[in-house]
């Protein structure tokens, strides 16, 4: 072992060990959050749960930025430098099926089934530990986001003025990835989760439109079919590792009928792509395939389209920098590079804002998946990822020996 790795391997057991010794108590506050989830800015009682345990420690605590998200802020030194890390605070609209677990969800219909309560829970313990130690020079910026679900808390922070008033030489996030190994670290060289958009497409008869037999037309249910049909083909044909394209139908009305005759229906996409000209192809070939199948119809439609939040790109000099500290402190047998996920978060819009940055993921080890009913966050992940996100203070705040 090096000299650079047996330096790594100080600074993780001394880190480790200091969080050990209140890690059950983080636990307990990380299960209380799973009992009592929010959605997105209806997150009142898990904004109250972190600002009192922050203000306890020692951070000065600003509230309502973001309508529910909240920063903690905590400055030693003279540096004027400053890191951000984030964890979202919001749950899903699922109904909890764990039926073993004494901290179920109290909340009918709502649940954290995508880990968020862990990402709190890594924070806050990583939280105490910088406030005790205050081994860094600089600001710390602990930012807990609400809405990530609904990909539009990130953007509602900045709106408040997050980086106006909170500023970030770099910023950093994580997520669970399932079924990855246990405790490993993930890293995305580049392209890490993609960007999503939204379309609603209507379709018209237009005998409806216009309030008269103008023309023979098919029903919308048709014309939408064939729309559906002609972007899969699209997509088949068009689509590859490096330009993906993935979609979802999220919902298909039809609506406003007349003498049993449908007057209109509406297409709701979801869209997921990895680069900013794939997306906007994407886009005009979607444009160009309703134009045209409508015509052949005889109908008439029309598109609205959302860009929601952009994909997230880790900017590659954070990326080289982690990863050799990582790889110091954890061993390289526990950090590993993985491809991009067409999962998306809106982390990206803080990355797109900062630039300097990066997002990790955290194996969970064999488990049920993210989004499901039964989903447990692993509490074991805990320890391992305040243990990182300190780590990366020191690193990135660093004293120097004049400053000490």
């Amino acid at each position: 072992m090096s000299s650079f790795d047996q330096e790594g391997r100080e600074i993780y057991i001394r880190i480790r060990d200091c969080i050990k010794n209140y890690i059950d108590e983080i636990i307990s506050v990380r299960r209380d959050l799973h009992a009592y989830p929010e959605l997105a800015f209806e997150e009142t009682r898990t904004s109250d749960v972190i600002a009192r345990l922050l203000e306890k420690w020692g951070y000065e605590v600003t509230r309502g930025i973001g309508q529910t998200g909240l920063v903690g802020k905590l400055k030693n030194g003279t540096s004027q430098q400053s890191i951000g890390i984030r964890a979202e605070i919001d749950a899903l609209p699922v109904r909890e099926e764990n039926n073993l677990i004494s901290y179920k969800s109290q909340h009918d219909g709502i649940m954290h089934a995508s880990g968020n309560d862990g990402h709190i829970a890594i924070l806050l313990a990583a939280a105490r530990y910088l406030a005790k130690t205050k081994n860094f020079n600089g600001t710390v910026n602990l930012i807990f986001q609400p809405a990530k679900e609904q990909f539009v808390g990130a953007i509602a922070m900045i709106k408040d003025g997050l980086f106006r008033k909170f500023p970030c030489d770099e910023i950093y996030g994580l997520n669970n990835y399932s079924p990855k190994k246990e405790k490993i670290i993930y890293i995305c060289n580049g392209n890490c989760m993609a960007a999503t958009d939204r379309a609603k497409i209507t379709i018209y008869n237009c005998n409806y439109l216009h309030g008269m037999c103008v023309k023979p037309t098919d029903e919308p249910i048709t014309v939408a079919s064939n729309i559906i049909t002609n972007i899969q083909a699209f997509l088949t044909n068009k689509s590859t590792p490096s330009n993906i394209v993935k979609f979802m139908f999220d919902d298909f009305i039809v609506k406003n009928k007349i003498d049993k005759i449908n007057a209109t229906a509406e297409i709701h996409l979801t869209i997921r792509t990895y680069d900013t000209s794939t997306q906007k192809r994407f886009k005009e070939s979607l444009e160009n395939i309703v134009n045209h199948v409508s015509v052949a119809h005889n109908s008439e439609a029309e598109i609205e389209y959302e860009y929601v939040c952009p994909a997230l790109i880790n900017s590659q000099d954070e990326i080289d920098n982690i990863k050799k500290l990582l790889i110091s402190i954890f061993g390289s047998e526990k950090v590993k590079d993985c491809q991009p996920l067409i999962a998306a978060d809106d982390f990206s819009v803080m990355l797109s804002y900062i630039r300097n940055g990066a997002y990790l993921f955290l194996g969970t080890g064999e488990c049920v998946p993210t989004g499901m009913p039964n989903f447990d966050f692993n509490d074991k992940l805990i320890l391992t990822g305040a243990t990182l996100w300190s780590a990366l203070v020191e690193n990135r705040l660093p004293y120097t020996w004049a400053e000490k």
